[in-house]
C-alpha cells in the first residue's frame, strides 16, 4: 500500500485511521487520466548513460573454459582477460522504447593453444571494435501496474582477430582454428556482457518508472469527534495491458498515470458536484534543476488532480476543520475588543481556537513565488467560529461568514517529508456576527484581517506531514519543487544502488 500514501498526499494531508483495500473500483468519472507523470527530461539524458555505465562498470571481466579445437588433438587454454568498456549512450524512441548502447575500447586478448604435453603457441586477439545494444520499454500490466522488458534479444557486434605477429604461431597450427578462437571469444564476450548491460538498463527504468505507484485504498476524514467519512483513492498506470506506458513528446520521456479519487458526504459538507477534469494532452517545457543527478525525473501532479482532491477532501468533511490549540500569539491580547469594538467588555484576553465550516465547495489553483510554487484555495462561502473564554468558560464569541481565502505552500523538509504549510488566510465580503452581541456586528478591518490570517493558518498548524519515502525507490530523494503550466513539478534523484 506504499502508493496510497501518495494518494494521500494529493487528496487527504487530513485523513483519519487506516487506509484499508477498496471494496469496489471508484467510478470513471472520478478517474483522470494522466493526472500524474512521471516525467525524465531529456536534457538529463546524459545522466542516465553515466549511471547505466557504473552499473555496467568500468571493464568487462571475460573467462572461458579450456577447450578442444573442433575434430583436432589441439586445446585452446583458458582465457581470463578484463576488456575495457568505453562510452554509453541512451537513445529514447518513438514507441516509448529506451535503446542503451555500450562500446567496447580496443584491447588485446592472449590465447594459447596447443596439444596436451606440448608447449602452447600463445597468441594475441585485438578487439578492433564491439558494441552492444538493449532495448527495453515500460509495458502496462493488469491492474494498473507496469512490466519493464527487454523489447527484443540483445544484440553484440565485436571485430577482432590475430595481432600481427601471430601468423607464424597460426601457420603450425590445425586448418581453421582461427575461425575457432574468434566464435569461442564472440560467444565469451556475448554471455559476459548482454546482460551486463541488459540489468543495468533494466534497473535504470525500474527506477524511473516504479511499481510502487500502483495502489488503492479508502479511509476517512472528519472533524475531531465526528464519525469518519470515506475518502476512496486509486493511481495506476491506466493504459491498456500490453501498452506502452512511455510517451515522448519534444522535450520528455513520460509515463501518464491514472488517479482515482471519490469520498462520501460527511454531514458537515454541502452536496456539489465533482469539479470538471481537464488535463493537458502534453507536458509544457520546463528546465530541470541545475544540480548534477543519478537519476533525475519528476513527479507532476496536474491542477485537475489537485481540484478534484479538494473536493473530495471538502465532501468527506476533512475542510471541517478546528485549530488544534489556541490561537496564541498569532493574535493580540484583547482581539475581541480589537476586532468588534463592542466585543470589549464581554471576552476575555484569551487568545480562541477556531473552526471553519465551507457551505460551498472549494476552488483551487497554482501560484509561483519568489520561493516556489503555492496552491491557493478558496471557499466562496464558509465561516469561521472563534471560540474564546468569557467569564471563564468557553464560548463562541464571534463568526466570520464570506469568502474564505487561503494560501499553502509545498515545503521540502528532512527525511523526504513533504510539509504543507499555511502561509496565509484572507476573507471578502465579511459578514461578522456575535451571539455576545444578539447578531450582526460592525468590525474593524484591519484586526478582521488579522484574526482571519492566524485562523486560517491556525487550523492548519502543525503542518501536514507526508511522507514521500512511503511511495518511492529505496534511497530516492526529493530534491525540490517548482510549477509548470498547471502542475507541480516534485523533482526526485537516486533510487538505484551503484557499485
Amino acid at each position: 500500500m506504499r502508493a496510497v500514501v501518495f494518494c494521500a498526499m494529493v487528496v487527504c494531508a487530513t485523513c483519519s485511521g487506516e487506509w484499508k483495500p477498496l471494496a469496489t473500483p471508484i467510478a470513471p468519472e472520478h478517474r483522470i487520466a494522466a493526472g500524474v507523470r512521471v516525467a525524465i527530461s531529456l536534457d538529463d539524458t546524459a545522466h542516465l548513460e553515466e549511471t547505466i555505465g557504473v552499473l555496467v562498470g568500468q571493464q568487462l571481466d571475460l573467462a572461458t573454459a579450456p577447450t578442444q579445437v573442433a575434430a583436432t588433438d589441439y586445446h585452446m587454454g583458458a582465457v581470463a582477460a578484463q576488456l575495457p568498456l568505453a562510452a554509453v549512450s541512451v537513445v529514447w524512441g518513438e514507441g516509448g522504447t529506451a535503446t542503451a548502447s555500450a562500446d567496447l575500447a580496443k584491447s588485446v586478448i592472449a590465447v594459447a593453444i596447443g596439444r596436451t604435453g606440448e608447449p602452447a603457441c600463445a597468441l594475441g586477439w585485438q578487439i578492433w571494435s564491439g558494441s552492444a545494444q538493449v532495448v527495453a520499454a515500460a509495458r502496462a500490466g493488469q491492474a494498473g501496474s507496469v512490466d519493464i522488458v527487454l523489447t527484443q534479444p540483445p544484440t553484440t557486434t565485436v571485430t577482432f582477430g590475430p595481432v600481427i605477429d601471430a601468423d607464424q604461431c597460426l601457420a603450425l597450427l590445425p586448418a581453421g582454428s582461427k575461425e575457432f578462437v574468434d566464435a569461442q571469444l564472440r560467444l565469451a564476450v556475448q554471455a559476459a556482457w548482454a546482460p551486463r548491460l541488459s540489468g543495468a538498463t533494466l534497473k535504470v527504468l525500474r527506477t524511473l518508472v516504479p511499481t510502487s505507484l500502483v495502489a488503492a485504498g479508502t479511509t476517512g476524514t472528519a472533524l475531531a469527534g465526528d464519525p469518519a467519512s470515506a475518502v476512496r483513492a486509486s493511481l495506476g498506470y491506466g493504459e491498456v495491458a500490453g501498452a506502452s506506458l512511455i510517451k515522448l513528446n519534444s522535450k520528455f520521456a513520460a509515463a501518464p498515470l491514472q488517479v482515482g479519487i471519490d469520498a462520501d458526504r460527511h454531514p458537515c459538507a454541502v452536496d456539489q458536484p465533482a469539479p470538471s477534469i481537464i488535463v493537458a494532452a502534453q507536458l509544457p517545457p520546463t528546465v530541470s534543476p541545475q544540480a548534477k543527478a543519478v537519476l533525475r525525473r519528476a513527479l507532476v501532479v496536474d491542477l485537475a488532480v489537485l481540484q478534484h482532491a479538494g473536493w473530495a477532501l471538502a465532501r468527506s468533511g476533512g475542510w471541517c476543520r478546528q485549530s488544534a490549540s489556541p490561537l496564541g500569539e498569532a493574535v493580540p491580547s484583547g482581539w475581541a475588543g480589537a476586532t468588534v469594538t463592542s466585543l470589549a467588555k464581554w471576552a476575555d484576553d484569551a487568545p480562541p481556537t477556531v473552526r471553519m465550516w465551507p457551505h460551498a465547495a472549494p476552488e483551487l489553483e497554482l501560484g509561483d513565488t519568489a520561493t516556489g510554487p503555492v496552491v491557493r484555495w478558496q471557499f466562496a462561502d464558509a465561516t469561521l467560529e472563534f471560540i474564546g473564554v468569557v467569564g471563564g468558560v468557553p464560548a463562541m464569541v464571534l463568526a466570520v461568514r464570506g469568502k474564505i481565502r487561503g494560501t499553502m505552500r509545498p515545503t521540502l523538509a528532512a527525511n523526504n517529508e513533504l510539509l504543507w504549510v499555511a502561509e496565509s488566510g484572507s476573507v471578502d465580503s465579511a459578514i461578522v456576527t456575535s451571539p455576545l452581541a444578539g447578531g450582526t456586528v460592525a468590525a474593524n478591518a484591519e484586526p478582521l484581517g488579522t484574526l482571519v490570517d492566524a485562523a486560517v493558518r491556525g487550523i492548519f498548524t502543525p503542518a501536514p506531514v507526508l511522507p514521500l519515502a512511503a511511495l518511492l525507490p529505496a534511497g530516492t530523494v526529493a530534491t525540490s519543487m517548482t510549477r509548470a503550466g498547471d502542475a507541480l513539478w516534485l523533482w526526485l534523484d537516486g533510487g538505484v544502488t551503484v557499485p
